[in-house]
């Protein structure tokens, strides 16, 4: 039991595992110990291949250890997608808020990721809530996020409530990527198309003026505008 925080302490796990499609994923992961890891990963329907403790400890003794924030900063899409799905998977491990909240801190690819949620610990640590702590943070957290933790901290089902808002943002990514997808054809059919005046219009015209002078005709309107 860690004299701190008063609950069991909280180790990180590298695993390799198998998706139900066949992927080997491969990740880092919080627990007590591998059998709860274990338990954790069949949990989310993978099959465990390997489980192993990580080099690197998410404790600096005892406590953690928070860089500098991004003070300002605009979370994207991915971001909070990217937060909701890591803490809803540590609470669905049974692991508390806190430790939860400092393990994804140390595991966010992003430094606008891991400056909100070192933002997060502090105020959790000072005994705010979660919800208290994003209304009030620095970063421009959107209130849809905000309203769905606090529906979650009143019900008692905060897994359930950061598994939506993964899902809702998930889902606008996913909207954005394939806007993106089908928008890149037609503009680079534009540019060509562009490309393709330009190049008769100042490269192919002009040649025919002079075969229209040597002849002793009147070239037309488009030759000579060329």
């Amino acid at each position: 039991m860690n004299k701190d925080t008063g609950y069991t302490d909280i180790k990180s796990w590298n695993y390799a595992a198998e998706s139900p499609g066949g992927r080997v994923m491969r990740g880092l992961i919080a627990g007590p110990d591998a059998h709860n890891v274990e338990a954790a990963l069949r949990h989310q329907g993978l099959i465990p291949i390997s489980i192993r403790p990580a080099t690197n400890s998410w404790f600096t003794g005892g406590r953690f250890a928070p860089s500098a924030s991004l003070q300002g900063a605009a979370l994207q899409d991915r971001d909070i997608a990217n937060i909701a799905a890591q803490l809803h998977e540590l609470l669905l491990a049974g692991i508390p808020v806190l430790a939860a909240l400092r393990f994804a801190a140390t595991c966010a690819p992003r430094p606008a990721q891991r400056a909100v949620l070192q933002e997060l610990v502090g105020q959790v640590t000072a005994g705010n809530s979660v919800s208290s702590a994003l209304r009030s943070a620095s970063f421009n957290i959107p209130q849809f996020v905000v309203t769905l933790v606090e529906v979650g901290e009143a019900t008692g089902d905060l897994g359930g409530q950061l598994r939506r808002i993964s899902a809702h943002y998930e889902s606008r990514v996913a909207l954005e990527r394939d806007l993106r997808g089908k928008l890149a054809y037609p503009a680079a059919l534009l540019v060509l198309t562009i490309a393709t005046v330009l190049f008769l219009s100042f490269g192919v015209l002009p040649q025919f003026e002079g075969i229209f002078t040597a002849a002793g005709a009147v070239p037309p309107p488009e030759t000579v505008l060329a």
